[in-house]
């Protein structure tokens, strides 16, 4: 063992020892760890005292070692080292004994690391290495502690740098994403142990770390500067869903490269290493506020992944989660549970099985089907249901420590929505303002049909949109005209209505048919932006009786915050023809002309308007033809949908 070499104390942050480090093959099993950071060299693994600033070498073979990982108990350290033709063969020091070894059936090809990581429970190693031994896609693998056959995490096809929750359940990872100039953005992803439920939190960095209590993810995020060079580096905190963003501004440092944080086992503190442009690396420390920093060894050759926390284990995390209670949406043959969200900062997961008959699941395993959600992601689907069958379902929340809430059951019958038919533009249906819907019977499994309904409209700059609220309730198909006897609200000019068919089952269940639009035209007489020859007139058949019409180049504006317009109008034997303009540029001319009388119809629809602005002004201006009879623009009114849709 070479000779210890002497630091600086620790300073700004408070820190205590638990044990002492005595020499190389002299520390007992049975001591308590020291409070001490394990961090890699490119020639050597050292342990550097927290609490005494004393630095002392573990490995001293002149040999690259990189990524050291500490077993649960604290007494072996498992790191990658040059070994002839391979970049990283798997060591394991054994602090206790003072002996490394090579562990059996771990090594990589060159140019490959395999990060090793302990498992909570001290059986597996988890790594990062190639699918083939070889170049091309890598996954995540484990293997037993003591060596042998590597096997390969599920649905990890290109996770790297993985870190484990501390209950041993979940993992996260950095995996890179393609750009299209043929570079690569690392994102934070986490997937369960068994590959269910692979998310990204959506987040650019690299390098997760598990903290001890499971609360929080730390990375490390990059900046590039315009040419592409590395412009600064910085640590941040994430909570175990991607949420709670954190960036630790003491850990800012311009130019330099940060290496994976480790995390104090009291959670309060995370150890790194600092790669600056110029000269050698260094140890730092920050408290996981963000607020200070420190520096704790002199520069060395150091690999980016270079520390370890060695210190005592933090007591384990007992607490359960609070449950959740999800809504569920039913399908034909499928169920989708969506829910608020977790209350703790600490839930990673949602677990989900569902089995047919009336008894629910009695644990995950025993479900038929089974879905993991991780990551911010809300809601869970489960397909290939049977139509109109009850299923049973349970559902627990998980933290990193591997705690589950208590249990959330219930049951559904799967049931297809109903459909529901409304008119786009409620002129084409009806010549009042209340217009007609209809709705089909329920399928296989629903108790009942709610028709439901909600309003849509401007005013100013301003757009409103009106809670869900029940109109109809039914036990089967219908009919009914939506605003007659101003139920259940009066029609208004110029607004849109939602409205939908719902089947419920008899456990109170829903299945949510897909909305229909219906756009109320602002009437012909409601219009007042009109130039030349126009006349007003009673017209049976007509919206609200009247039409305004014009044999002369005359013309009507209107100008609205839209996503679309329609035009309702009579086609009729002395139709001509009209030029659409929207926002000064001519769209179409269009011809309103029929062989016989024809009241309400769609003369033209303008489809969805450039969204880039939110004001357009539509124009129509008669095309009379002196040649000819058909000369005459028949108005109805103007429908549109707001711009916000």
């Amino acid at each position: 063992m070479r000779a210890p070499r002497s630091v600086a104390a620790v300073t700004g942050i408070a820190v205590a020892a638990f044990g002492a480090v005595v020499g190389q093959g002299q520390q007992s099993a049975a001591a308590a760890p020291a409070d001490e950071l394990v961090y890699a060299t490119d020639a050597e693994l050292r342990v550097l005292d927290l609490a005494t600033g004393v630095d002392t070498a573990l490995t001293a073979n002149g040999i690259d070692v990189s990524h050291p990982s500490l077993s649960p108990d604290r007494t072996k350290i498992a790191f990658c080292q040059e070994s002839g033709a391979f970049d990283c063969s798997i060591y394991v020091h054994d602090r206790v004994a003072g002996t490394t070894r090579a562990l059996p059936g771990g090594a990589a090809g060159a140019d490959q690391e395999l990060e090793p990581e302990w498992s909570p429970d001290g059986a597996r190693l988890l790594t990062s290495e190639p699918v083939r031994f070889a170049e091309g896609a890598r996954a995540l693998y484990t293997r037993p502690a003591t060596g042998g056959v590597r096997r390969r995490v599920p649905n990890s096809i290109g996770a790297l740098q993985p870190s484990w929750a501390p209950g041993g359940r979940h993992i996260a990872f950095t995996e890179l994403r393609p750009r299209p100039d043929g570079t690569a953005r690392p994102v934070i992803g986490v997937l369960a142990t068994d590959g269910s439920g692979r998310a990204s939190l959506g987040l650019v960095g690299h390098d997760p770390a598990w903290s001890p209590d499971g609360a929080r993810i730390a990375y490390v995020a990059d900046v590039a500067a315009s040419d592409g060079s590395l412009a600064s580096s910085v640590v941040v905190t994430v909570n175990a869903r991607g949420g709670s963003r954190r960036v630790l501004e003491s850990t800012f440092h311009a130019g330099a490269q940060i290496g994976r944080p480790a995390w104090r086992s009291d959670g309060r503190t995370l150890y790194y290493a600092v790669r600056p442009a110029r000269g050698d690396a260094y140890l730092e420390s920050a408290d996981a506020a963000g607020t200070t920093r420190a520096r704790l060894s002199t520069a060395a050759e150091l690999p980016p992944d270079a520390t370890a926390y060695a210190g005592p284990l933090p007591p384990p995390d007992r607490a359960a989660p609070s449950p959740l209670a999800p809504t569920l949406t039913l399908a034909a043959e499928r169920v989708t549970a969506t829910w608020a969200g977790p209350r703790e900062a600490d839930a990673v997961a949602v677990q989900l099985a569902v089995s047919p008959g009336t008894t629910p699941p009695a644990t995950f395993a025993a479900g038929r089907f089974r879905t993991t959600v991780l990551g911010a992601a809300r809601r869970a689907v489960v397909p290939g249901l049977a139509t109109g069958a009850v299923h049973s379902y349970a559902l627990w929340v998980v933290d990193p420590s591997g705690n589950s809430s208590p249990v959330t059951t219930g049951r559904f019958r799967t049931t297809a929505p109903p459909r529901l038919t409304a008119p786009p533009t409620s002129a084409l249906a009806s010549t009042a303002l209340p217009f007609p819907v209809s709705w089909s019977p329920v399928g296989p499994g629903a108790r009942r049909v709610e028709v439901q309904w909600r309003e849509q409209y401007v005013t100013g700059n301003t757009g409103s949109t009106g809670a869900w609220a029940t109109w109809r309730a039914t036990a089967g198909a219908g009919r009914a005209a939506f605003g007659a006897a101003e139920r259940p609200t009066s029609v208004r000019q110029s607004r849109n209505y939602l409205l939908r068919a719902v089947a419920l089952d008899e456990f109170g269940n829903r299945a949510f048919g897909a909305p229909s639009r219906v756009a109320v035209p602002l009437d012909d007489r409601a219009l007042t932006r009109y130039s030349g020859g126009w006349t007003r007139t009673s017209a049976s058949g007509s919206w609200l009786g009247t039409l305004t019409t014009t044999r002369s180049a005359a013309a009507v504006t209107v100008t609205a915050d839209v996503s679309s317009f329609r035009v309702v109008g009579e086609r009729h034997p002395r139709g001509g023809h009209t030029r659409v303009y929207v926002d000064g540029v001519l769209r179409a001319t269009i011809s309103s002309y029929a062989r016989t009388r024809a009241p309400r119809q769609l003369l033209w629809s303008s489809g969805t308007l450039d969204r880039r602005t939110s004001t357009h002004t539509l124009r129509l201006v008669n095309v009379p033809d002196p040649r000819s009879a058909r000369d005459a623009l028949h108005l109805d009114g103007i429908s549109w949908v707001p711009w916000f849709v």
